[in-house]
């Protein structure tokens, strides 16, 4: 498989994780049935935790030694901000657009993810091509 130099990712193993979980909660704000709003809600849960498991993770990885600890720490406040914020949503807009507006966030996330550098040994990407 051919792929630009600068961009050997084969997976996109980071922003998966977060296309499911918004995949996740479209499915689960559309949701009719008490069957389905348990399927689709474990669903958004496991994709979610998966997600964050994976961020923690990868957020250090993306900077350098020196600015380590200040991106990550500055990166994780402004998800509890979010966090903070998210679940207002709901109160002010209905559920179904406060999932829309999840699912999005998800999404796009997933694709700012997709244009950020590989950051696994050049080795370990290789292998897993």
């Amino acid at each position: 498989m051919n792929r630009p130099e600068g961009n050997p990712r084969p997976s996109g193993r980071e922003g998966g994780q977060m296309a499911l979980s918004g995949l996740s909660a479209i499915g689960f704000a559309y949701s009719t049935t008490p069957v389905d709003i348990m399927i689709w809600g474990t669903m958004l849960n496991f994709f979610n935790l998966g997600a964050w498991g994976i961020i923690y993770a990868y957020t250090p990885e993306l900077f350098r030694e020196g600015y380590r600890a200040i991106g990550v720490g500055s990166s994780g406040s402004i998800a509890r901000i979010g966090m903070i914020i998210g679940p207002m949503i709901p109160a002010i807009q209905s559920f179904e657009t406060a999932l829309a507006i999840y699912s999005a966030t998800w999404i796009l996330g997933s694709l700012a993810v997709l244009a950020a550098p590989e950051t696994r040994p050049r080795e370990a990407v290789a292998r897993a091509a």
